[in-house]
């Protein structure tokens, strides 16, 4: 799925909307959504844009909501994601009193583990 507003944004669930949060656009996935979208761009599931030669993974928190709003540089690796996950569980709630759920918290730290395990042995696979 490519939304021309977020550069590239290949391979997510279609039924999930995508809530904006402190004017952030937010992928509305669960950590096993996102889990099973990575994978599917390391094993070639989906090609890359032209545009976006390089997919990546942003994990806005509570900090990020707040700089986001006053620096061009994070508005910029931010609009150009390929996925954007709720880091933070402030977040998460503030989407539910704004009427905009969020699932769940999806943290960086648990979706680099959770990318190798169960990992195909062929696969090449690189976390920079």
């Amino acid at each position: 799925m490519k939304d021309e507003s977020r550069g590239t944004r290949n391979q997510k669930p279609e039924t999930n909307a995508m809530p904006k949060l402190f004017n952030i656009d937010i992928d509305a996935v669960t950590k096993d959504e996102a889990v099973a979208t990575v994978r599917d761009w390391v094993q070639g599931g989906a090609p890359l844009d032209r545009k976006a030669p390089c997919r990546y993974v942003v994990t806005p928190n509570v900090d990020h909501a707040v700089m986001y709003g006053h620096r061009q540089d994070l508005r910029n690796a931010y609009s150009n994601a390929s996925l954007v996950l709720a880091d933070g569980a402030p977040l998460v709630w503030a989407s539910r009193l704004f009427g905009c759920k969020l699932p769940e918290r999806v943290a960086g730290s648990d979706l680099v583990p959770a990318q190798s395990q169960g990992r195909i042995p062929d696969t090449r696979f690189a976390i920079q």
